[in-house]
C-alpha cells in the first residue's frame, strides 16, 4: 500500500496539508517552508505532483497555473526522493521566480512506501579512558572540536546537517538532514585532536532549500597520548600512470581562429613551439552535433579533448533529463567517428563563486552538482556503448584562499568519486608578478593528491606578460617544465590556452623571449607529441 504523510512545522504560517487515499499533499504558501514525512519505515517514492507559482485545485486534482517554475518537480524529486522525511523552502531562492511581482504557491503530492525509513543514531556512552566533545552552530559559522589534551577523535557518534535538535548527548535529526554529515565529518575530523569545519552548503549539501540550518556533531577522544594526529597505515595509491610521459596540449585560438579554421590554428601553433600536440582542445556544448572538424583533427594524429556544457547551464534540467538524447548523441558520435580515446571535460570550474553557470558553487549545492555530472557521465556513456573511447575529466578552478575557506571556492566537497573521473584536472591564469606556478597551483594541487591517484592535468593556464617583459613569462614557462613537474609526479598533462580573453593577452607569442623558453622547455622526449 502507498501512503504519502504530510506535515508542517506548528510555528508555520500558510502550510497546510491534507489526504486522498494513499496520497497526502502539502500547500505552501511563498516564504514559508513545506514539510514533508513520511510513516516510520517508509520512504518518498514519487513526486506525483509539484508546482512552485499559481497553481490551482484540490489534493488528487491539483493543476499547474500560467505561472508556473518548470523545475518544480525535478527540485523536489531531487530533494526528497529516497528519504523518509524532508524540507524545502517555498521561495524564489530554491525555485526560480516564474513570475515576478505574484504571490506563489508550492502545491505537491508525494507517494511513500516500503521499508528503509532511517534515523542518524548516536553512538553509545564512551568507554572509560576516553571523551565526549559537542559541537553546535548556526549555518555559515565554524564548528570546532577539540580533544582533552593528549587525545585524537576516535569516532563521531553524531553529525547532522539539516535542523537537528537537542543538547549534546542528546541530539536528533530531523527530516532536514543531510544522510553525509557524519561520514563527511568523519573524513575530515577523525585521528585529530582538533578539527574545525564550517557549516555550508557548498561542503554538505543543501537537505532544504531556503530553510535557514545548523550543524550538530558529537565525537569521542582517546588513544594516543601524544596528542598529535594519527598516521595512516595504509601507502598511498600509486599514480594511475607511471610511465613518467607528460602529454602536451592546446587550445589553439591565437589569431581569432574559429572553428573550422582552428585546424590552421593547430598548425600555426605547433610550429611556434617546435613540436606537436598530442591533444588538441575545443568547446563545445551539449545542443551542438559533431563538427567535421573533429573527426578530421582526431584523425589527424592529435587526440581531441571537448568542453562541452548546456546552453541553459542549470542543474536541474540536467537532473530532469532534458539533456539525456543530445549527451548520447555526443557519446554514439565519439565512438562512431574518432580513430582513438576521447577526452570530455564538462561542467568545469563548478567552484567559481558568482558565476552565471547554474552548476556554479553558490547555486545548486555541491550533492545536486554531484548527481548531474554523474547522469552526464552514464548518458555519454551509453550513447558510446560497449565501444565506449570516452576518458571522463572533472576539472574545477584552482582557489585562492584558506582549504576550509567558508565562500565556496574549495572544490573537494565537489569531486564526483573515481568511478566517474578518468582525470582529474585544474583551471588557473596567473595575474601578478606573484602567481609563480607553485603559488597559484600548489595548494590545489596538494589537494588533488590527496584526494585521487588518477592523473592530473592543468586543462587551462595561460601566462600575459609582467615586467620585465619576456623575461618574467619565459621564466615562468621554464619552471613549469621543469622544477614544478618533477614536483608532481600524478601531473600528466598541461594545456596551454593561446589566445586572448577579456582583455587578457595569453597568447604564447608576445614576446620572442616568451616563445623561445617555451620550445626549449618541452623540448625533452618527456613531453609528449602523441597520446597515449
Amino acid at each position: 500500500m502507498l501512503v504519502a504523510a504530510c506535515s508542517a512545522a506548528p510555528e508555520e504560517i500558510g502550510v497546510e496539508s491534507s489526504a486522498l487515499g494513499s496520497n497526502q499533499c502539502v500547500s505552501a504558501k511563498e516564504q514559508s517552508t513545506a514539510n514533508i514525512a513520511c510513516p516510520a519505515g517508509q520512504t518518498i517514492t514519487k513526486v506525483v505532483f509539484a508546482s512552485y507559482g499559481t497553481p490551482a485545485g484540490v489534493c488528487g486534482g491539483f493543476s499547474a497555473g500560467a505561472c508556473n517554475a518548470s523545475t518544480s518537480t525535478s527540485v523536489l524529486s531531487s530533494k526528497c526522493v529516497g528519504k523518509n522525511a524532508c524540507q524545502i523552502g517555498s521561495n524564489n531562492g530554491v525555485f526560480g521566480d516564474p513570475c515576478p511581482g505574484t504571490q506563489k504557491t508550492l502545491l505537491a503530492q508525494v507517494e511513500c512506501s516500503g521499508g528503509g525509513g532511517t534515523t542518524t543514531p548516536i553512538d553509545p556512552t564512551p568507554t572509560q579512558g576516553s571523551s565526549q566533545v559537542c559541537a553546535s552552530v548556526n549555518q555559515n559559522a565554524n564548528a570546532v572540536l577539540t580533544c582533552p589534551s593528549g587525545q585524537t577523535i576516535s569516532s563521531i557518534g553524531f553529525a547532522s546537517y539539516g535542523t537537528p535538535t537537542g543538547a549534546c548527548g542528546s541530539f536528533a535529526a530531523s527530516s532536514c538532514n543531510e544522510p553525509s554529515s557524519k561520514s563527511k565529518v568523519e573524513a575530515e575530523c577523525l585521528g585529530k585532536s582538533t578539527c574545525t569545519i564550517n557549516a555550508n552548503d557548498g561542503y554538505f549539501g543543501d537537505p532544504c532549500w531556503g530553510v535557514s540550518k545548523a550543524l550538530k556533531i558529537q565525537a569521542t577522544c582517546s588513544g594516543s597520548t601524544s596528542g598529535e594526529p594519527t598516521t595512516p597505515t595504509t601507502p598511498p595509491t600509486p599514480p594511475a600512470t607511471s610511465d613518467g610521459k607528460v602529454y602536451l596540449g592546446a587550445y589553439p585560438g591565437n589569431g581569432g581562429c574559429v572553428y573550422p579554421a582552428i585546424e590552421n590554428c593547430v598548425s600555426w601553433y605547433e610550429q611556434q613551439v617546435g613540436k606537436k600536440m598530442a591533444i588538441v582542445h575545443a568547446f563545445s556544448s551539449f545542443e551542438n552535433g559533431w563538427d567535421d572538424w573533429f573527426t578530421r583533427v582526431s584523425q589527424s594524429g592529435h587526440t581531441l579533448m571537448l568542453t562541452i556544457n548546456p546552453a541553459s547551464k542549470a542543474i536541474p534540467d540536467i537532473l530532469a533529463g532534458v539533456y539525456d538524447a543530445d549527451l548520447k548523441r555526443w557519446g554514439k558520435a565519439a565512438a562512431d567517428h574518432s580513430s582513438g580515446p576521447i577526452f570530455f571535460r564538462y561542467m568545469h570550474e563548478m567552484n567559481l563563486p558568482n558565476n552565471p553557470a547554474g552548476w556554479m558553487a553558490d547555486h545548486y549545492g555541491a550533492a545536486n552538482y554531484i548527481a548531474a555530472f554523474r547522469r552526464v557521465h552514464d548518458m555519454l556513456n551509453a550513447g558510446a556503448g560497449s565501444n565506449t573511447k570516452i576518458i571522463h575529466v572533472w576539472a574545477p578552478n584552482v582557489f585562492w584562499g584558506a582549504a576550509n575557506a567558508s565562500n565556496s571556492i574549495w572544490f573537494k566537497p565537489y569531486y564526483p568519486g573515481d568511478a566517474y573521473a578518468d582525470w582529474v584536472g585544474l583551471d588557473g591564469y596567473p595575474m601578478s608578478p606573484t602567481d609563480s606556478f607553485d603559488a597559484q597551483f600548489g595548494p590545489s594541487l596538494a589537494l588533488l593528491e590527496s584526494m585521487t591517484s588518477h592523473p592530473i592535468m592543468i586543462a587551462e593556464y595561460g601566462v600575459v606578460e609582467m615586467n620585465p617583459v619576456g623575461t618574467w613569462k619565459a621564466n615562468w614557462f621554464t619552471d613549469l617544465f621543469g622544477a614544478q613537474v618533477g614536483k608532481h609526479p600524478q601531473l600528466k598533462a598541461l594545456f596551454y590556452q593561446d589566445g586572448t580573453d577579456g582583455g587578457t593577452d595569453h597568447r604564447i607569442d608576445t614576446s620572442a623571449q616568451a616563445v623561445a623558453a617555451f620550445k626549449a622547455a618541452i623540448a625533452p622526449a618527456k613531453f609528449a607529441s602523441s597520446y597515449p
